[in-house]
């Protein structure tokens, strides 16, 4: 009977041993491939934020190389940072097409993502939205302004965008609406539209805030000073030339 009941506790030992050596190398080949899988995610992150620190050292053509290449292997949570990166480094690096459409992808199919970039937590819409509103006032695109409005939404005037100066100390904040219609009416003066401009420079007579523009931050309240003086002064030099000039070669014609 002892000798039958030892016998039965090797048996139950045996079988224990055999399941934790089972379970040790499932645990060591899925988990070779489980920390292989959480190494390889790690890795993406940090390469990821190789690429942020490349954008914020200006360094934008290594940024665009290095966030491309784990881009699609992102987490969801940072595919709008990822998207953000790329474009707004194309942009700065005179691609404005390719820049666009990576910015709408963060601005839109990324709509809640958010970054810690410069530290603070920002909102990924409000940065794609204003790097690409100003290099698209520089283009004369007032079109896609208005398509990022659009995409915005009610947001527009909720959202305000932290107004950093180049090396990325932040000078203010201002609401999205105000830094998209300056933006816009810029754009508009850039495609030569210039009465089209001041109606919606009129609109924001008490606007304040910062805003980047012409590679420096200044008060809002002067940038649309400055920009109503420049746009009133194209629209005088239109007028002398759709309506003055010919008169006056009539006048003189007639003269003659």
């Amino acid at each position: 009977m002892k000798a039958r009941c030892v016998f039965g506790g090797l048996l139950v030992m045996a079988a224990v041993l055999m399941l934790s050596g089972s379970c040790a190398m499932a645990t060591s080949g899925g988990g070779g491939g489980g920390e292989g899988g959480g190494g390889a995610a790690a890795v993406v992150n940090r390469e990821a934020d190789r690429a942020l620190a490349l954008f914020r050292e200006g360094d934008y053509a290594r940024a665009i190389k290095v966030m491309g290449a784990v881009l699609e292997r992102l987490p969801e949570d940072r595919k709008g940072e990822g998207n953000y990166i790329i474009g707004s480094s194309r942009l700065r690096t005179g691609d404005y097409e390719a820049g666009r459409e990576f910015s709408l992808v963060a601005l839109s199919k990324y709509y809640k993502g958010e970054t810690t970039l410069w530290g603070d937590r920002e909102k990924v819409r409000t940065l794609a939205a204003t790097d690409l509103s100003y290099h698209a006032s520089d283009k004369g695109d007032y079109e896609i302004i208005g398509r990022v409005e659009g995409i915005v939404g009610e947001d527009i005037k909720l959202d305000r965008v932290l107004v950093r100066e180049p090396n990325g100390v932040l000078a203010g904040r201002t609401r999205l609406s105000s830094i998209l219609s300056f933006y816009k009416a810029r754009a508009l003066k850039n495609a030569k539209k210039a009465q089209e401009a001041l109606e919606l420079l009129k609109t924001m007579a008490f606007d304040t805030g910062k805003i980047f523009v012409d590679g420096k931050v200044t008060g809002l309240t002067e940038a649309v000073e400055k920009l109503t003086a420049e746009v009133a002064a194209m629209a005088a030099r239109f007028f002398f030339r759709a309506v003055l000039r010919p008169l006056r070669g009539s006048a003189l014609s007639y003269r003659l």
